[in-house]
């Protein structure tokens, strides 16, 4: 999960988390593991093996749930109607932790090699027609 975790810290946009204070403890029954979530200054952190006693909530869900919540497959809401996801304590702390995620895939792929056009922008030999 601390993999998880990093990624969390790499989508999250900045600016949307600008002044924003979360403390979440992230229950996972189903690999027996549980971790504590900061957001502050606009950075994530997280504690493996340790629960804050003074969180805004503790969410219970399986990895699973979790990896589909954060590539978007279902949401918060959908995730506790279906029995998937527990949260004890402020429930919309996680919802804005989750919303100030960017979705990363628009910008995941790009060209790593770009054809360099001459000076009228057409391409050069056949290979590149």
């Amino acid at each position: 999960l601390d993999m998880v975790f990093d990624y969390m810290g790499i989508r999250l946009d900045a600016k949307k988390a600008e002044g924003q204070k979360i403390t979440l403890n992230l229950d996972f029954p189903d690999i027996k593991e549980h971790h504590a979530v900061y957001l502050e200054n606009s950075v994530l952190n997280h504690w493996p093996d340790y629960a804050d006693k003074n969180a805004d909530a503790t969410v219970t869900l399986d990895r699973a749930t979790l990896n589909d919540i954060l590539s978007e497959k279902t949401n918060l809401e959908q995730g506790i109607a279906a029995g998937k996801v527990r949260v004890d304590g402020n429930q919309a702390k996680f919802a804005n932790l989750v919303s100030y995620l960017t979705n990363l895939n628009g910008s995941f792929w790009f060209n790593i090699v770009t054809p360099n056009l001459p000076a009228g922008g057409q391409p050069i030999g056949r290979a590149l027609q």
